[in-house]
């Protein structure tokens, strides 16, 4: 990312499969999340995924849009926009914390593949997938981004290969009297009913998208792109959702218990299908693994280096050719400050403190010298990222441990009513901007 916006325009195309490839993540293809919030509410869980499919549309459009007003480059911009001065800071960690329950999600997920698949005991595969994460991110590896949208494309046509499959040539297994409520299965405490766990399984999903939907609609072709581009994905990821619930009802006494739900259907049409089904699961686990560790480690490192972002901003004020303005700006950020209603309208206060960053130019300027030049500041701020990546790694295998089927049944609710808030926080802010006209 430059320091300017590209001129290369994300398309409508682009904006709806990246948007798929930020929901569909091993939770979703393994069938573990379309089990606990959909199939086992029966025929209503259908209802439930119809009301899933409007939030993915209404929720992605909104905040893809408040992403192009803010003119955003992370989700930091819409965040503060949406919860405001105290509630902003309080989804700002909520967001970074979940980044962490997902990173911990997958590595337990790795786990559950090794040991129904291969017998292999869940640490090895655990402690594997939280290595290679951890060496990824370390050795930063830009490839990984690109390889996000490589493995996402597979990973839905062999889920819906293998949903389609099964509807079609698998007999029905299915013993409604062993699966009613109370009766084989645990209910779920945190999931009070199909339309809660719908609003849930919606919620945690788009807590977790914002990070990228946010900058994604900032780079987005136009306000057209973004609305059809919203309506597309949503369109895709409930389609996508619904064969792997009906795949998941028609199988249902056989997989209810089971881990990786969907590896146990695709071995049922072949042994091949099922090895290339858990490859791609687990190629999809590191990628989301890898996107969750680096996003979670860059939050917590970010105060590391805040004198540095500091002294960045106060440059763009401190630039040669202020000199030569009245007040004190550089020209290539004249048109944006006057495009940009959300600093058109703070302009007053962004510039009250130019006194002040006047008498701290000579002095930011000695810092900035020493900082360029002393090895051991950067060798320092370089050495603690890697110690909060692998210590990060670390504890998220300890937390592993718990179970893939038990944190998705405990942390992802967890995470979905923490996240209305953020739904009724980006809601307020559209409709106050008024971004629907």
């Amino acid at each position: 990312m430059g320091n300017g916006t590209s001129n290369r325009r994300i398309s409508t195309f682009k904006i709806a499969a990246t948007y798929v490839g930020t929901v569909v993540g091993a939770g979703f293809a393994s069938g573990q999340e379309i089990l606990q919030f959909f199939a086992v509410f029966g025929y209503d869980g259908f209802i439930g995924l119809v009301i899933v499919t409007i939030l993915f549309i209404f929720y992605g459009y909104i905040i893809m849009k408040l992403g192009k007003f803010l003119n955003s480059s992370s989700h930091i911009d819409v965040i503060k926009k949406a919860g405001g001065k105290y509630l902003g800071p309080v989804l700002d960690f909520m967001i970074t914390f979940f980044l962490f329950g997902s990173l911990t999600a997958m590595i337990a997920g790795s786990g559950a593949i090794f040991k129904q698949q291969f017998n292999v005991p869940e640490i090895w595969g655990n402690l594997l997938m939280a290595v290679i994460t951890a060496i990824t991110v370390l050795t930063g590896i830009d490839g990984v981004v690109n390889s996000i949208s490589f493995v996402v494309p597979f990973l839905l046509i062999v889920a819906l290969g293998v949903s389609i499959y099964s509807i079609i040539f698998i007999p029905i297994n299915m013993n409604h009297e062993y699966y009613a409520f109370g009766s084989g299965l645990k209910v779920n405490y945190l999931i009070a009913n199909w339309f809660w766990a719908a609003i849930l399984y919606a919620s945690y999903n788009i807590i977790i998208s914002v990070s990228v939907l946010a900058p994604l609609g900032n780079n987005a072709k136009d306000s057209s792109a973004i609305k059809k581009g919203s309506v597309l994905g949503g369109i895709f990821l409930g389609l996508g959702a619904l064969a792997i619930y009906i795949a998941l009802r028609r199988n249902l006494t056989e997989i209810v218990f089971m881990e990786i739900p969907m590896a146990h259907i695709s071995g049922k049409i072949s042994h091949v299908i099922q090895i290339i089904y858990v490859i791609v699961l687990l190629a999809e686990i590191y990628t989301t693994a890898v996107g969750s560790l680096f996003g979670f480690a860059a939050r917590i490192s970010h105060s590391s280096n805040n004198l540095n972002n500091s002294l960045k901003i106060m440059n763009l004020y401190n630039s040669k050719k202020s000199r030569n303005y009245k007040y004190n700006r550089d020209s290539r950020y004249d048109k944006y400050f006057k495009n940009n209603k959300y600093f058109r309208n703070n302009y007053k206060n962004n510039y009250k403190n130019i006194k002040k960053i006047k008498k701290l130019r000579i002095r930011n300027s000695n810092i900035n010298k020493k900082l360029s030049s002393n090895k051991s500041i950067k060798t320092m701020i370089i050495f603690n990222n890697k110690i909060v990546i692998i210590f990060t790694a670390i504890l998220a295998f300890l937390v592993s441990k718990y179970g893939f089927s038990n944190l998705v049944s405990h942390l992802y609710p967890l995470m979905g009513y923490a996240g209305c808030t953020l739904l009724i926080s980006l809601l307020y802010s559209f409709i106050k901007e008024k971004l629907y006209k």
